[in-house]
């Protein structure tokens, strides 16, 4: 979800992002090889962009609850629009220093109507921890090492990332009553994004047994070249209540509301934030 930074008015506003929602499902597989320390992920997203994901209905609704300022501007929203995506990862191990700290990097390529790019990452494990490559479960509960049980994790991990946007359809698009205002879309900069970007995200995971503590912390979404808004709700799988540790999404460095999302690679029952 993401709206603009002033929230109070219900005009355009051509020098900022305009409100978009959207509502997608997710279906991830996974392969890892313990042995030769590499993996890869295919990830398929379907869903929709525009009033039909309800984006103006949610926020409205959880603002009312929390008694928060009324978002006036929905009605230039973005259009409606199918989203669908196909991502792939790519993910290999570089160093391991017992089993204490892992050096892993990883490439990830987005292709379709919700968003064209690339992204590459290093990635850097710290702490009592299963082998990253053990496969995605092991990563979150108890593991077995050299024929013990261990119940509980607990480790850092580094992720700083770069990457190239050519397109997303949460920041670009038309919107709903384009054709009603004194702005037309081709003149105005709201179509505008940063296609070069960097980001670091920094998180702590602690996990006994399948219960899974995190406090991951990303950077701003670098799309932006204005402060604005974003958010997301998403069901199923663990939650990222620090903003957009994971992905590559929507929420501004310099105003930006709670968000709720889910971790990469669970598949959720509703989603109104980006992968």
């Amino acid at each position: 979800m993401i709206t603009p930074t002033d929230i109070s008015t219900e005009d355009f506003q051509p020098n900022d992002y305009a409100y978009a929602g959207a509502l997608f499902a997710l279906h991830s597989l996974y392969s890892y090889n313990a042995q030769k320390k590499y993996g890869f992920q295919t990830e398929i997203l379907a869903g929709v962009r525009g009033p039909a994901s309800f984006g103006k209905q949610v926020q409205t609704g959880v603002h009312g609850l929390i008694d928060y300022q009324k978002p006036k501007g929905w009605d230039n929203q973005l259009r409606n629009m199918p989203l669908i995506n196909i991502n792939f990862t790519a993910e290999k191990q570089f160093l391991s220093v017992g089993n204490f700290m892992e050096i892993n990097g990883g490439s990830l390529v987005r292709a379709g109507s919700l968003m064209d790019g690339v992204f590459m990452y290093p990635m850097i494990r710290i702490g009592q921890m299963s082998p990253y490559f053990d496969g995605y479960l092991n990563q979150f509960g108890s593991f077995e090492r050299e024929g013990k049980r261990i119940k509980t994790q607990y480790y850092f991990v580094f992720k700083p990332i770069g990457s190239f946007i050519a397109y997303d359809a949460l920041f670009q698009g038309k919107r709903e009553n384009e054709t009603r205002d004194n702005y037309k879309y081709e003149t105005n900069e709201s179509r505008n994004i940063q296609h070069l970007i960097s980001d670091i995200q920094v998180g702590a995971v602690v996990a006994r047994g399948g219960a899974v503590g995190a406090q991951p912390d990303g950077g701003g979404d670098a799309h932006a070249q204005r402060s604005h808004r974003g958010a997301g709700v998403g069901g199923g799988g663990r939650l990222d209540l620090a903003g957009r540790a994971a992905r590559e999404a929507n929420d501004g460095a310099n105003a930006r509301a709670p968000t709720a999302r889910s971790v990469p690679g669970r598949t959720p029952a509703a989603a109104f934030t980006m992968p």
